[in-house]
């Protein structure tokens, strides 16, 4: 999950400039996502509070990637509700994990 997490990182922050806006974002989303399906958010596991935090700050960049699409796709669009919707999702995850994680400054900024 940490090389995923990485390239998701870098690729969110400098996009590939022969990709367009919307491209790059889908592809930071798949990335991200990928990620998140190697956090072993297992209680169990010593390494519970790094993947919980890791997951944490995945479903929140998932979440602004989402929330800013939401700006650039027109009002009576149907999809439009759906991707306020992912945003939605995705926020309330990483407060529900911030929360967990004993981060109040991320819990709140997530809300």
């Amino acid at each position: 999950s940490t090389a995923l997490f990485n390239m998701g990182s870098i690729m969110h922050e400098n996009p590939p400039s022969y990709l367009s806006k919307t491209e790059a974002e889908k592809e930071v989303i798949e990335t991200l996502q990928k990620a998140l399906q190697y956090c072993d958010l297992d209680e169990n596991n010593p390494k519970y509070p790094l993947y919980q935090y890791r997951a944490a700050i995945i479903h929140y960049r998932i979440g602004t990637l989402y929330h800013s699409h939401i700006w650039s796709t027109p009002n009576d669009s149907s999809n439009r509700k759906n991707i306020i919707q992912l945003a939605k999702i995705n926020y309330e995850k990483a407060a529900k994990l911030y929360f967990q994680s004993s981060d109040p400054v991320n819990y709140f900024t997530a809300q």
